[in-house]
């Protein structure tokens, strides 16, 4: 792809757990086009994340992959408490 004409900019970027640890969030919302599945594990302990998961729209990933990222929330004491469009999570801690 070309980027003529365009402006890049540079970010700094923290990773959620840098996140957590600073600001201790009750709540995290995160929509992250398929990067949910590489940092969900980082939000353990907050109470409570919405999540969207994008295996509808990205190859490598499937409804099993879902299932199983879910599925480690619930082993690290999170229930399930909506689903949207088998795809849009809101999970809560069990402290």
């Amino acid at each position: 792809q070309s980027t003529a004409g365009m402006s890049s900019y540079s970010v700094e970027c923290i990773s959620f757990k840098t996140l957590i640890e600073k600001y201790s969030p009750s709540l995290i919302k995160m929509d992250i086009e398929g990067a949910e599945y590489d940092v969900l594990e980082e939000c353990l302990g907050v109470k409570q994340i919405c999540v969207e998961f994008h295996h509808h729209c990205i190859e490598s990933k499937t409804k099993v992959d879902t299932e199983k990222c879910i599925n480690r929330m619930i082993e690290n004491g999170y229930s399930i408490i909506a689903v949207h469009n088998d795809r849009e999570y809101t999970l809560v801690y069990n402290s």
